[in-house]
């Protein structure tokens, strides 16, 4: 059995291809949930259920606004997180790292800048149920 994930581990093939066979099954799941409650969640396009921070995502400018900031806010956090957290991890974090590139401060700056951005990118959000009017949680993740 430790051979199998060994093999997952450093076969990147058959890693892709049992993501695109979970991709597969997890959508086709929730898509059969949606259908059968007539959920409006994965609708696309501008309409009165598409809503951000209570806004409705009503027109074509607003939708598009939404969708090209959630392409870049995602490119940003990829290359973040494959840019910083490395550097943070393996260099400033390392008690065996004998030289960093920079001030303590500026090491200070950067973590607190990559902290401090990671909060809003994803943020837990408490809004009230329109049928209920009691308070829902909705996860609002701004990366796709």
């Amino acid at each position: 059995m430790c051979s199998f994930w060994l093999l997952l581990f450093d076969d990147k093939r058959l890693l892709s291809a049992l993501l695109a066979i979970w991709t597969v099954i997890s959508s086709v799941i929730f898509v059969m949930i949606m259908l059968n409650d007539g959920s409006k969640f994965l609708t696309c396009g501008p309409n009165k259920n598409n809503m951000l921070f209570g806004v409705a995502l009503d027109s074509w400018g607003k939708w598009w606004a939404v969708a090209l900031y959630t392409f870049f806010s995602t490119c940003i956090a990829a290359f973040s997180g494959d840019a910083i957290w490395p550097f943070l991890t393996n260099v400033v974090m390392d008690p065996k790292t004998k030289y960093i590139p920079y001030t303590k401060m500026t090491c200070l700056t950067i973590i607190q800048v990559q902290t401090i951005y990671g909060i809003p990118v994803s943020c837990v959000c408490k809004r009230p149920d329109a049928e209920t009017n009691k308070l829902k949680r909705s996860f609002v993740y701004l990366r796709l």
